[in-house]
């Protein structure tokens, strides 16, 4: 999957983007093992790639329903880090 977003900011493209994941992985029944991502002035250009979901292989997790803003932290300078919180 080729994924393209642009956002306001960086906290918006992260939730944009962990978004589109999660819409693709409840659409399409698939969990994502390959990610070429490259990020410049806020616009976000991605290559996924993954599989459906087989229990028996992948085994049973926590679904998560939604990306949220809460307590939503990016640090670009370093220690580089993101902090998310989902609703589960």
């Amino acid at each position: 999957y080729l994924i393209e977003l642009e956002a306001d900011n960086l906290e918006e493209l992260l939730v944009d983007w962990l978004s589109e994941l999660l819409f693709l992985h409840g659409a399409h029944n698939l969990v994502f093992g390959f990610f070429d991502v490259k990020i410049r002035d806020k616009k976000l250009s991605a290559r996924v790639k993954g599989e459906e979901y087989n229990l028996e292989k992948h085994g049973m997790g926590v679904e998560i329903k939604a990306v949220t803003y809460h307590m939503l932290e990016v640090h670009e300078k370093p220690p580089i880090y993101v902090q998310v919180l989902f609703d589960i």
